[in-house]
């Protein structure tokens, strides 16, 4: 990754000149940034623009105030990056139309989009959309021309996010919740979330790619994520991660009976092993909050709450937006009955929002995308079980302008390109030019 800044000085710059514009020029770099990509995106031929976006997500969410014009950076820079894209027929004509499977979604996300009074309601189904159908010609195509960059970048671009996490310790922001570790993001569980996505990611990218990087580097990058979820005490993430890395092991040795295997083992310790017991016994009561455990977190409560909602209307849906409305209206009942916070749970998220058949519809899309991607490799049915538990206590999966959805998807559109299983960037310089 050193070599990386070493060759190519002009990311490095970029990178700084943007830190310390979003850190210190206020409303400024809502314009400044936008056009510094602009002047940088001849080096790159879309690198340096999707960098730019990749960075500022992780910054959106951040608690420190200097980093706040990121969140209103986010849109623009997705809108740029769209206009780049859809503006030259040669990137067009790479975009995946086979995500057909969304367009039940999309339609149904246009239809509330009638009925929104908020220009923020309406971005919404809109930057869905453009993550959707952006991220992966975007990737598929800087494989073909700046490959091994792109996935050094990658990889040094969330590593600085963990680094900067750890620089933070010792300020008021560094540790919330009752002492968990939360890095330069909002709450412990968001790190836990990033933690989760950036270890399946830089795994995949270290199995199919690991000669980019030394023995050093890998070693680095997996141990900060580790050390990250820990402090973190995401209970979501840390098993996630053990779910993902245990579904791969034991697929690779067995094929498809190790991951039956795991499940049916994963339910034996549910039901008829003391799991609370056995996690006191060996001295790890406290650090992963057995007692939120058998009280369920509040997502249990949260579960009943949305469910009685859905209820009332389980076809239909109540519109973009709506359970965060729902739930902030509800939040002193809720907090009296120990849940502090969403719903938790993705599926019942977009249930809530757009009924059934939105649900339905978002299932199907999902699980369209994992089965194709899975013709190209079976190391996706390992991410689609961990996404599948992720999603199910955690509700990232619905956001667009976040920093784990996209993650998501570069994972699935990394591995359903023939360019990225090849061990030489046919094209590192690209004579292609925007």
């Amino acid at each position: 990754m050193l070599e990386l800044i070493k060759k190519k000085p002009v990311y490095l710059s970029y990178f700084i000149l943007c830190f310390a514009t979003i850190a210190y020029g206020g409303s400024i770099s809502l314009v400044a940034i936008p056009i510094f990509t602009f002047l940088f995106n001849k080096h790159g031929q879309l690198l340096i623009p999707f960098f730019a976006l990749l960075l500022v997500l992780p910054l959106a969410d951040s608690s420190f105030a200097f980093f706040v014009q990121a969140y209103q950076l986010r849109p623009i820079l997705l809108v740029l990056i769209g206009l780049i894209v859809f503006s030259n027929p040669y990137i067009v004509n790479k975009v995946d139309w086979s995500l057909y499977a969304f367009i039940p979604y999309f339609v149904i996300l246009g239809y509330y989009v009638l009925d929104v009074h908020s220009f923020i309601e309406v971005l919404r189904p809109i930057s869905y959309f453009l993550v959707i159908v952006i991220t992966p010609v975007i990737t598929k195509h800087i494989l073909v021309t700046h490959k091994d960059i792109f996935l050094k970048g990658l990889i040094l671009l969330y590593t600085l996010v963990f680094v900067l996490s750890f620089l933070t310790i010792g300020e008021n922001a560094a540790l919330q919740s009752y002492g968990r570790f939360s890095g330069i993001f909002r709450n412990p569980n968001a790190l836990g979330i990033f933690s989760f996505l950036f270890f399946m990611l830089s795994t995949i990218i270290f199995k199919f790619q690991g000669h980019l990087f030394t023995k050093i580097e890998r070693y680095f990058v997996i141990g900060i994520i580790l050390a990250g979820v820990i402090y973190s005490r995401s209970r979501s993430g840390m098993f996630a991660i053990g779910l993902f890395w245990l579904s791969l092991w034991a697929y690779e040795r067995w094929q498809l009976k190790g991951i039956v295997f795991l499940g049916l083992t994963a339910i034996i310790i549910n039901y008829a092993i003391p799991f609370e017991e056995v996690i006191r016994g060996i001295g790890l009561g406290d650090f992963l909050r057995l007692e939120s455990i058998e009280a369920g977190s509040g997502r249990k409560v949260a579960f009943e709450h949305a469910l009685d909602k859905i209820m009332e209307a389980p076809f239909s849906g109540n519109g973009i937006g709506f359970t965060e409305q729902y739930f902030s209206e509800s939040k002193e009942v809720l907090s009296k009955k120990g849940h502090v916070g969403n719903v938790h749970n993705s599926f019942l998220s977009v249930w809530l929002d757009y009924g059934l058949f939105g649900l339905l519809s978002f299932i199907y899309a999902w699980f369209s995308w994992f089965k194709k991607t899975s013709i190209y490799t079976t190391i996706v049915l390992s991410v689609a079980l961990a996404v599948l538990f992720s999603a199910n206590i955690e509700m990232w999966l619905v956001g667009s302008l976040n920093h784990v959805t996209i993650q998501l998807i570069i994972i699935l559109s990394l591995l359903s390109s023939n360019a990225f299983y090849e061990k030489e960037n046919l094209n590192s310089e690209s004579t292609y030019t925007n």
